[in-house]
């Protein structure tokens, strides 16, 4: 496919497929083809915003540091555009907010019980990072991030984005 959808070189791709035998885990010639195709259907910026979006959602073994940096770096029209389909809120920041405050805030649960349930158990994230203390304070830098965003998710697929007001 190489070949037929990209103008790279024959010599270029052959050294793709080379490094594919030695290492199939890494699918450089997968993530060739889709890097060329988006930039052809997207453009530029939409290849930076692709490349951000599976980064964030689909790359493991980033520290909670790490996840926050790359959040961080998202403007809101970018955190937008990755996460159209989640519920957005815009909140006010007050001090002494909780994990479980903040949830039932956002409405992630019908009733407070489902909500002590779920997060103790494991199924509550912000900014990917698994919350399992219900009574875990919402702090500025840690929790609100510095472009004063917070990722909220709960299972695998409901997803909430929070603009703090300060």
């Amino acid at each position: 496919m190489l070949y037929f959808y990209t103008l790279l070189p024959p010599t270029e791709i052959k050294d793709l497929m080379s490094l594919h035998s030695r290492e199939s885990e890494k699918r450089h010639p997968q993530k060739k083809l889709a890097e060329f195709l988006t930039r052809l259907v997207h453009g530029t910026k939409g290849l930076s915003l692709a490349v951000k979006t599976t980064d964030i959602l689909f790359t493991k073994g980033y520290s909670d540091e790490d996840m926050h940096k790359k959040l961080s770096s998202l403007s809101q029209d970018e955190m937008a555009t990755i996460f159209s389909q989640a519920n957005h809120q815009r909140l006010l920041f007050t001090q002494g907010i909780s994990v479980i405050d903040l949830a039932l805030k956002l409405g992630c649960f019908k009733k407070e019980k489902d909500a002590v349930r779920i997060i103790t158990a494991g199924g509550f994230y912000i900014n990917q990072t698994r919350k399992t203390n219900i009574d875990e304070l919402i702090m500025l830098g840690i929790h609100v991030l510095s472009n004063h965003l917070t990722l909220v998710r709960v299972g695998t697929k409901d997803y909430y984005v929070v603009e703090w007001t300060l």
